[in-house]
């Protein structure tokens, strides 16, 4: 194992006033498993080599200076000196210097184990390249076991697992102690911990807070969070929760009618289905514009060419699967927009897209045959779709009301 070395005390106060420059605690670089440990605070200095510490501390000073970032972090920062610097010399009453906080404080820089940033001392970096807290909690007592606990997700398909761990708190501890984080933390995870899982295929375990726990959920939770407590070391937490989903629906569908004559019958109703909710059963429907509750819907049209293309949530315990239903053509036999007269001929009408005829056949006989593009219905019946070679839409006696759609490009004729 690579130990990187703080000797003595000329060494030590160069770290302290770059922690003090920056502010967040930054140190010296530690990757792997380096060790950090801090040897010999003592004074090695011999008498009259006060200078060439204050040249030490004044370097690193104008180091962070020279750096935007560091220098940012330097204004307002607090510098807490080892006990030493406090005692005499240059460095401390009078001399040049900083020291904002109080000289004769013993317990040198605090750092915390979560933020302590892993640049070299003197090096350019932003605080956001710090890695983020291992906890939201943070101690002083390091007898005081603590630390928070959270699902690995927040929510899951029924019949998979979440994983539950505990995160130790984080020591706010002075440099000199460093070694006591480890410490901390290696008491903690081995603390025992007593799991309550709502809603798991077993609800209480209990282990070492180190190895979390694993959860199975076989029951869809209904829309909310089942949540979990942890207890250790006295203390009971909340960890939050874990949405457990149903398997969704499948194949749903509606069912809208495709003409309206409401000359005939003005209503329409919508139908919606579904073909697999095996996994999780429909408790209901839940259609917009006040349409209702149940399974199938209805409207009243009151003129012709109006449109309704209404939406359908179909609840489970997973979520709303929500589809969209289609409009039917509507028209009225009462009121068509024009009249138009077809002998029985092979002579072909040119009628207009999105619009609804009268039509009156004066052979009574025949059929109404169109060609072109397009959709063209008689009555109620459903629209046809138009070739260019001929299509029959309906007997003379079925087609008195005729609905072009929109965008159509048809022909018709009395014929056959």
């Amino acid at each position: 194992m690579n130990k990187k070395f703080l000797v003595g005390f000329s060494v030590l106060s160069v770290a302290a006033a770059a922690f003090w420059a920056c502010g967040d605690g930054d140190v010296i670089t530690k990757g792997g498993d380096d060790e950090l440990a801090l040897l010999n605070y003592g004074p090695p200095f011999a008498e009259g080599d006060e200078g060439n510490m204050k040249t030490l501390l004044n370097q690193a000073m104008a180091d962070c200076a020279a750096d935007e970032a560091c220098a940012a972090k330097m204004e307002g920062a607090e510098y807490v000196p080892p006990e030493s610097s406090a005692e005499g010399g240059e460095g401390g009453e009078g001399g040049d210097t900083p020291a904002t906080g109080s000289s004769s404080s013993k317990a040198g820089p605090v750092i915390n184990s979560s933020t302590a940033s892993t640049t070299p001392v003197g090096s350019s970096a932003s605080g956001g390249d710090n890695p983020p807290p291992s906890s939201a909690t943070t101690v002083t007592d390091l007898n005081n076991l603590d630390g928070d606990c959270a699902p690995s997700v927040t929510s899951i398909t029924k019949g998979n697992t979440v994983t539950w761990t505990l995160t130790p708190a984080t020591p706010q501890v002075a440099i000199t102690e460093v070694a006591l984080i480890g410490d901390y933390k290696k008491r903690v995870n081995a603390s025992t911990c007593e799991w309550t899982l709502e809603g798991a295929e077993t609800t209480t375990v209990s282990g070492l807070c180190g190895d979390g726990v694993t959860a199975t959920y076989n029951t869809a939770s209904g829309g909310k969070a089942l949540t979990a407590k942890v207890k250790f070391a006295d203390k009971e937490k909340s960890c939050g929760g874990v949405k457990v989903n149903g398997k969704p629906v499948k194949g749903c569908v509606c069912t809208a009618p495709t003409t309206i004559d409401i000359a005939v019958d003005p209503v329409a109703t919508w139908s919606v289905a579904c073909s697999d909710a095996s996994n999780d059963p429909i408790k209901g429907y839940t259609w917009d514009n006040n349409m209702g509750t149940s399974q199938t819907a209805t409207h009243t049209f009151t003129a012709a060419k109006q449109t309704l293309t209404p939406k359908v949530s179909i609840n489970t315990n997973e979520s709303d699967t929500t589809i969209t239903c289609s409009s039917p053509m509507v028209s009225d036999g009462n009121n068509p927009e024009t009249n138009i007269s077809l002998p029985y001929s092979d002579s072909k009408t040119a009628l207009k897209a999105g619009t609804i005829y009268n039509i009156t056949y004066t052979d009574n006989r025949g059929s109404l045959v169109c060609f072109g593009s397009g959709t063209v219905a008689c009555g109620t019946s459903d629209p046809v779709t138009v070739a260019t070679w001929g299509v029959k839409i309906g007997s003379y006696d079925e087609c008195a009301v005729v609905t072009v759609s929109d965008g159509a490009s048809v022909e018709c004729a009395n014929t056959w």
